[in-house]
């Protein structure tokens, strides 16, 4: 029933061509519903902007993890060159694809989303970001798959993958698997903390 309603709500708003300010603590119902989302944190704007530009170019973590699934990880960049940036993140390296100039040591934010890591047969393996471990976490939904992928003591990343044609995939918890992300997919920004 309520998304019947929210569905309603976005058709009249567009019906009619009215302003509605609509106050809402479900981010996918503010993405869906809207033209312009704003995110508040503590009464303090985080951004404002399209639907597409808050979820696909957050500023700062905590709009990456508000709004949307996301794995956020924290580490320095170690390099930077044409485009691509490697970041450090406990003994593990991630790349990046940015047009920003992060010097060498830079404290950094990375987001990735759960549907952008691919397990099992959906990695490619030729990717520059490839993981492998154990997975401590499965839930098979129809046509997704959800779980958790444990990769380092500190490091776990959250997957959703679909599931093509009609057979289950062969995925099971303590399974090891490899993984692996797009250097594209990875969003990447200055780990400046302004509230805690």
């Amino acid at each position: 029933m309520r998304l019947n309603i929210r569905k309603e709500i976005r058709k009249i708003q567009q019906a009619l061509g009215i302003t509605t300010i609509f106050v809402t603590h479900d981010q996918e119902e503010a993405l869906s519903i809207s033209d312009k989302v704003f995110v508040m944190r503590q009464g303090e704007l985080m951004q404002g902007g399209k639907p597409e530009e808050i979820y696909l170019q957050p500023k700062n973590d905590f709009v990456a993890g508000f709004i949307g699934k996301s794995n956020i990880l924290y580490g320095k960049v170690s390099d930077n060159n044409n485009g691509i940036c490697e970041i450090n993140i406990g003994d593990r390296k991630i790349y990046s694809k940015t047009n920003e100039d992060l010097p060498l040591g830079t404290d950094v934010w990375v987001s990735i989303r759960p549907q952008y890591i691919r397990i099992g047969n959906e990695a490619n393996t030729k990717g520059m970001n490839e993981i492998s471990g154990k997975i401590n976490y499965i839930e098979y939904l129809g046509g997704l798959v959800k779980g958790e992928l444990f990769i380092s003591e500190n490091l776990t990343l959250e997957f959703e993958q679909p599931v093509k044609g009609n057979s289950s995939p062969s995925l099971s918890r303590a399974q090891t698997i490899t993984g692996s992300f797009e250097p594209e997919d990875v969003i990447i920004g200055r780990n400046i903390r302004r509230l805690d």
